[in-house]
């Protein structure tokens, strides 16, 4: 049953995020199904009512639901998984009020368009992206 195999492979990814790249390339060996069962698996984790989506003395987001933004990111951009479900769960947990699965969707979106977000920007890189005088004018 493929079910208990990648519920316990999430667990491992929510605690150790360097296993994200070895088991996104191991999973080349799944079957169609087996898909569709790590899609389940996937959103299942996601909505564990059990788990804390912000750390307790910080603001930030848990470190559990960005590795597994991550490793959804690097699944869903690699194999030919469904995303239907994972949209689906995150429209509902926003028109339920909860924001902080919109992390996933961000990873994923970035994930699969090749999209990489600076944070910190020089003043030479704001003006090549601007398009410079000629555009301006």
């Amino acid at each position: 049953n493929p079910g208990i195999i990648l519920d316990y492979v999430l667990s491992q990814i929510q605690k150790y995020d360097n296993f994200i790249i070895p088991v996104v390339d191991s999973l080349k060996y799944l079957t169609p199904v087996a898909y569709d069962m790590l899609a389940y698996c996937i959103i299942e984790a996601l909505g564990n009512p059990q788990k804390e989506r912000m750390k307790h003395e910080d603001t930030n987001l848990s470190s559990w639901l960005q590795g597994l933004a991550n490793f959804c990111a690097n699944v869903f951009k690699k194999y030919p998984i469904e995303l239907t479900g994972l949209l689906q769960y995150v429209t509902n947990q926003l028109k339920a009020g909860k924001s902080f699965d919109l992390l996933v969707l961000k990873e994923v979106i970035q994930k699969m368009a090749g999209i990489e977000i600076s944070d910190e920007v020089t003043p030479s890189q704001l003006e090549a992206m601007a398009g410079g005088e000629l555009l301006k004018a």
